[in-house]
């Protein structure tokens, strides 16, 4: 069912005349508009059309479904946000975001799940975020608005009382426990030049794109892109949204490095090359997924000490020695619940990487960079980890991998025999195996994670103030919630 509605007026509901509801939703909304308020400086002025948000929306819904995710409704809505694109600077962004409903009984959170963006062919298309664009999901103020101050069109920007449920309490958790701090407030693609594994670091984080893309490269026409191939591109998390297929139907490349490719009979599986299953064996995305949801409850339903602290806010007052503390308490958790011995984790203030795993050292472990914008970000951090005791699982206990069939092992070993670097080909290092197992792990255990942090964040927030009681409100609009679709 494809629902093609951008205003507040659909899905809504009223507060009710419960005098304890009421007073608790008219506090929260009005912390979230005082922490939305903003003053216009600039604002884009070439923005996608009516039609074009609800097509991009309906076509996002339909691959959502298609790849069998549990999605049941959607909205797309008109928003904007002081911090820019990436964050970091004063200028106002109008965008939009694409909020999921998820079917009963999904594990899903409903809430802002992909962001509107154009291509280099000016066609519209939803994804979701890359590691500098989350914070656009959260702190946001509904409707666009120009660089003058007036609102412009989209719904939700005109004083209604009305607002989704679902929509409510993600802005709730996302907007009124961080009064709008973004998951990382500066932009990690933001010109950089992306640094290089070496020989002695193996496997470090993908370095991050550069926002504007030093050239740029034309996508072969739809009818052109074998379903085998773009089945691959939609796969892989690694520099998600920047793939394409060369004019030419043979190659595979992104925007971020056009000059380099993967031939699309090696994503295919028909070449005789014989290690072109390091780039045809797909990602077994479900299993990850599954895993990450079971890493965010595990820590929720046990309790994890100081969960809350991996909140962009709560991380920011720690210290740097609590910062590594938190860090190798998760590290040591995760691999529990891989099933693997601990693993030491390093920290140096000077390293090259923001991460890497140095399996030259005996024992291996994990180095983190303790420093720079990314040691401000605990999203990132967590991501980090996770992607680099992959890689450690990967070279040492290749059958704790989640998906991990025969087929899917040989192609890691395959692929760890003959591991390609980022300064020798960055397309290939970015569409190898090694990498999309890693980064997809990556992206499920930070995001299930950090939801569950900012959750038990809102928790503590709402006993302080309206102690059990307000615990008990919080919990039963929750549950609505969940039972409303």
């Amino acid at each position: 069912m494809a629902h093609k509605h951008f205003a507040y007026e659909n899905y809504s509901f009223r507060l009710n005349h419960n005098k304890g509801i009421q007073g608790f939703f008219v506090l929260m909304l009005s912390i979230i508009i005082i922490s939305n308020a903003v003053t216009p400086a600039n604002a884009y002025s070439e923005l996608p059309s009516d039609g074009e948000i609800s097509a991009a929306a309906s076509e996002y819904f339909n691959y959502l479904k298609g790849r069998g995710y549990p999605i049941q409704s959607y909205q797309a809505i008109k928003v904007h946000k002081a911090g820019g694109w990436y964050g970091g600077s004063s200028e106002i962004v109008n965008y939009v975001i694409f909020v999921a409903y998820w079917q009963q009984g999904s594990y899903y959170n409903d809430g802002p799940y992909a962001i509107l963006v154009q291509g280099s062919g000016g066609a519209w298309s939803f994804r979701e975020p890359l590691p500098g664009e989350y914070h656009l999901l959260e702190g946001y103020s509904l409707g666009w608005v120009s660089s003058n101050g007036g609102g412009g069109g989209g719904g939700g920007d005109d004083g209604s009382d009305e607002f989704p449920l679902e929509v409510l309490i993600g802005l709730i958790v996302l907007v009124a426990v961080i009064a709008g701090l973004g998951f990382f407030g500066k932009n990690l693609a933001a010109g950089k030049k992306g640094k290089t594994p070496s020989a002695k670091a193996a496997f470090a984080n993908p370095p991050p794109p550069q926002a504007s893309g030093a050239a740029t490269a034309t996508q072969a026409p739809a009818p052109q892109v074998d379903p085998d191939v773009q089945r691959w591109i939609d796969n892989n998390p690694v520099y998600s949204g920047y793939w394409m297929v060369t004019p030419d139907g043979r190659y595979v490349t992104n925007t971020i490095n056009p000059l380099y490719t993967i031939p699309v009979d090696w994503i295919k599986g028909t070449s005789s090359y014989p290690d072109a299953e390091i780039f045809s064996t797909l990602v077994p995305e479900k299993e990850h997924e599954t895993f990450g949801h079971f890493v965010g409850q595990t820590m929720k339903i046990i309790g994890y000490p100081n969960l809350h602290d991996f909140t962009k806010k709560s991380w920011d007052a720690l210290s740097d020695d609590q910062k590594k503390a938190r860090l190798k308490e998760f590290s040591d958790m995760l691999a529990e619940l891989h099933e693997i011995p601990k693993i030491d984790v390093d920290f140096d203030p000077n390293s090259r990487f923001t991460g890497y795993y140095d399996w030259n050292s005996n024992p291996p472990k994990i180095v983190i960079r303790s420093n720079g914008d990314e040691w401000n970000s605990p999203e990132y951090l967590l991501g980090t980890i996770s992607h680099e005791l992959q890689h450690h699982i990967q070279t040492n206990f290749p059958n704790k991998l989640k998906g991990g069939t025969p087929q899917y092992i040989n192609a890691m070993n395959k692929n760890l025999a003959n591991y390609t670097h980022y300064d020798v080909d960055p397309v290939q290092y970015a569409g190898q195996l090694m990498e999309r197992d890693a980064e997809s792990i990556r992206k499920h255990i930070s995001r299930n994670v950090s939801r569950v942090a900012y959750e038990r964040k809102l928790e503590m927030l709402v006993e302080s103030v309206w102690g059990e009681n307000g615990l008990n409100i919080l919990k039963s609009l929750k549950a609505r919630a969940r039972v409303r679709m």
